[in-house]
């Protein structure tokens, strides 16, 4: 798609998954509901929809089209370092995996392999043990 002239960036919180078609009419995920959507025909609630995207557009970071090991490691930092910020948040993996953007076991397997790398046995341990650890420097 890059190749046709597509522009990628990635968001450390994502928006809530939509799709805008024109000025009128919209589609939003329905939270809670895999696989539902809400057509949105309220020319005002599109117009929200549209402003909120392009808020998020210009603070989201340009995907370059091909990555570098050491990019590659920045960007799973960052994911790491925002998957742990909304575990202390207290929310459950697939609201998590809602605001990522990503299917609920992807975000599960990352849980698993942050876990394994502070050595918890427990999602309470692995609490613990990072609050007694600073995050990762994340270069940008």
């Amino acid at each position: 798609m890059t190749a046709l002239g597509a522009q990628v960036r990635t968001l450390g919180d994502g928006l809530m998954r939509m799709l805008v078609f024109d000025d009128h009419t919209g589609l939003m995920a329905v939270p809670d509901r895999s696989g539902a959507a809400l057509v949105v025909r309220e020319p005002n609630v599109v117009h929200f929809m549209t402003a909120a995207f392009e808020r998020s557009w210009v603070g989201a970071e340009p995907f370059p089209v091909t990555v570098s090991p050491e990019a590659a490691r920045s960007i799973s930092d960052e994911l790491r370092q925002t998957i742990v910020r909304l575990l202390s948040e207290g929310l459950e993996d697939k609201v998590i995996a809602r605001r990522l953007g990503m299917p609920e076991r992807t975000c599960q397997r990352h849980i698993a392999g942050i876990m394994r790398t502070v050595g918890a046995k427990s999602r309470f341990q692995a609490g613990y043990l990072l609050s007694a650890q600073p995050p990762p420097q994340v270069s940008g």
